[in-house]
């Protein structure tokens, strides 16, 4: 859901199993959580405990460095 209150669920399809990470930044860009995945093919799902973050506004990024590079805005309230 978006917005988020305490998970964020995510949601990944990739053709083959590969690792990937996941890294949470605030609205100044500074880290404030980072988490590794381990995806299988198909479909996978995970979720990110968001509660000890302040409400506002943070960059999801998902990178694997063998092309998966995708990123998206959530808001925490």
């Amino acid at each position: 859901p978006n917005p988020v209150q305490n998970l964020l669920n995510i949601d990944i399809n990739t053709p083959k199993a590969t690792s990937a990470q996941v890294k949470i930044t605030d609205a100044t860009g500074r880290v404030v959580r980072i988490t590794e995945m381990l995806l299988q093919a198909v479909s996978n799902q995970t979720q990110v405990d968001l509660q000890s973050l302040a409400d506002g506004v943070y960059m999801v990024n998902i990178t694997n460095g063998k092309g998966l590079n995708y990123s998206q805005s959530v808001r925490k309230n």
